[in-house]
């Protein structure tokens, strides 16, 4: 007897934790933790587009990593350094989709992008961790798209 409960509650320990770590992909109705996601995203272009430092670090943990299209190795300083300078005249993000892992979140997208010496069309992967009940981004990876 004591048995069958024993398996009865390492099943349900199984199908609870599984549904837990199953990443939850967006949908025509994304739910509100990819909606945050995705306007993160979008936050994070507007801010590009209006050098807006205060927000974009509010997007950006310390310790974010950057792997920009040139394979050149960022952190969350050199992206704000080259905020407040930059001339972005064009950042408009496109068919982004979100895996939500619990306390984390990854987007993959392509972002059209343009300043004042370079542009183009780019796949991006980005990871966000939640963290003291707000959304960060702690990863990015952009490489050009293939036309």
């Amino acid at each position: 007897m004591i048995r069958k409960y024993r398996l009865f509650a390492c099943m349900l320990v199984a199908a609870f934790g599984a549904a837990l770590c199953s990443p939850t992909w967006a949908t025509d109705e994304p739910t509100s933790v990819e909606q945050t996601v995705m306007k993160l995203e979008d936050d994070w272009c507007a801010a590009l587009v209006k050098n807006d430092v205060a927000a974009l670090s509010a997007i950006l943990a310390n310790d974010l990593t950057e792997v920009a299209p040139s394979g050149a190795v960022g952190t969350k300083s050199s992206i704000l350094t080259g905020a407040k300078t930059g001339k972005v005249s064009v950042c408009r993000n496109e068919n982004m989709q979100v895996r939500v892992y619990g306390n984390a979140a990854v987007v993959r997208g392509v972002v059209i992008y343009k300043d004042s010496n370079s542009g183009g069309e780019y796949q991006f992967t980005d990871t966000y961790i939640k963290r003291s009940g707000r959304w960060q981004c702690v990863a990015n990876h952009e490489t050009p798209s293939k036309k």
